[in-house]
């Protein structure tokens, strides 16, 4: 969980920086960075419900 929400703040503020410094990213990379940040919220909890639930469960 760490290591996505890592991820997402990482993204967004790099959009939020380029955005306030007036600079224009390239199209692959503000697409590259929504792309994190959606995967980020996706493994949120994902990673919780893997190791709150599925990991108990195999012991």
């Amino acid at each position: 969980m760490g290591i996505s929400l890592l991820v997402f703040v990482l993204a967004a503020a790099i959009q939020v920086a380029a955005s306030g410094t007036g600079t224009a990213l390239p199209g692959w990379e503000e697409t590259l960075l929504t792309d994190l940040e959606y995967l980020a919220i996706l493994c949120i909890p994902l990673s919780a419900f893997l190791f709150g639930v599925v990991m108990p469960l195999t012991e």
